[in-house]
């Protein structure tokens, strides 16, 4: 025994067993014996569900919202009589509360519109192959950059997955292949199809000189006019991809969801682009393929934006066929130029 009286290995026994104790109380927190399989399922429902949700929002007005909402759920707690008993509040933020999802509804119609879409998307439609087709990407982006390069402004809407038969009948239908001239020509100025959208897919140049809506969104910087907005717009009511020609800067933009990536080189606009019709594709189901002529390399992909066969050695014409899908919501022009 060691000076003091104390046993050697005692102080050792007491850590081992706090740390056991430590171990018990975790076990029993964790205690799982009750957790069901049918409950495990439950649980990555949700989790599913609430991502989704998070994904729909972010980025949107509706984030701001959801503070609001936490914020006002906050005040009809801490009121409440187990709290501060502040009983008149307590009662005037009850209704509130009860007209919140009515507001919701309201403000956000064009989110939810969406979101519904897109869950009543028919998930097998991958494996029907009705819109499958080779896409020329690079006939749209060289005319965008021929037009950039003369100071030319212009705004081509390329469809994705939503039709936007509402815009298209807006403006002057077309129904013509898609041509690198016909694109130049259809911006030149004093033509009278210059002002307005051009609404391209389905492997067909749709509509021209087409109205298209503003966007609402407060935070936008005053350097865009009423093209970007127009751009970003049409983006945030449907899933469809926008470029920009500003004539005044002689750049091209993308906008995509609501998103607007400004001044962009050719190669990016390309890879952007492509990106965005991929994730379609992807869903489709279909194949992507990669043809390189003898002057520049040409992006085909298979999608229902830009389908036709393939092109001559010039790159500046095609020949696809397709029908103009349905769509919903119209809008404000979005034809005059800002910046």
């Amino acid at each position: 025994m060691p000076p003091g009286g104390r046993p050697a290995g005692r102080p050792a026994r007491r850590r081992r067993s706090r740390r056991d104790g430590v171990i018990q109380s975790v076990v029993e927190f964790l205690n799982l014996g009750d957790f069901r399989l049918k409950d495990t399922f439950e649980v990555l429902v949700l989790a599913f569900v609430f991502y989704r949700l998070l994904l729909l929002i972010k980025g949107t007005r509706a984030v701001q919202m959801v503070y609001g909402l936490i914020g006002l759920a906050f005040v009809y707690w801490i009121t409440g009589p187990q709290f501060l008993g502040f009983e008149t509040i307590h009662r005037i933020m009850l209704p509130l509360l009860l007209y919140v999802p009515f507001a919701i509804v309201v403000v956000f119609q064009n989110t939810i519109r969406r979101a519904l879409t897109g869950f009543g998307a028919n998930p097998f439609s991958r494996y029907m192959g009705q819109q499958e087709g080779d896409v020329r990407i690079s006939l749209v982006v060289s005319a965008a950059y021929a037009l950039a390069a003369r100071k030319i402004g212009g705004l081509i809407v390329i469809e994705r997955e939503q039709g936007l038969r509402n815009w298209t009948e807006s403006g002057i239908i077309l129904d013509a292949k898609i041509s690198y001239d016909l694109i130049v020509n259809i911006f030149s100025p004093y033509t009278p199809l210059h002002d307005g959208a051009l609404i391209v897919g389905e492997g067909r140049l749709k509509a021209a000189s087409c109205f298209l809506p503003l966007t609402s969104h407060a935070a936008l910087s005053t350097q865009y006019g009423t093209r970007h907005r127009a751009a970003i717009g049409i983006t945030e009511e449907t899933d469809a991809v926008s470029i920009i020609i500003s004539e005044e800067q002689g750049s091209v933009s993308l906008a995509i969801d609501g998103v607007i990536y400004d001044a962009l080189e050719k190669p990016d606009l390309r890879r952007r682009l492509t990106r965005a019709l991929e994730s379609v594709i992807k869903r489709r189901g279909t194949r992507t393929h990669a043809v390189r002529s003898t002057d520049s390399a040409t992006t085909t992909l298979s999608s229902p934006a830009i389908s036709g066969a393939p092109a001559g050695a010039s790159g500046k014409t095609e020949s696809p066929a397709g029908a103009a899908p349905s769509s919903a919501t119209a809008g404000t022009s979005g034809g005059t130029d800002g910046s």
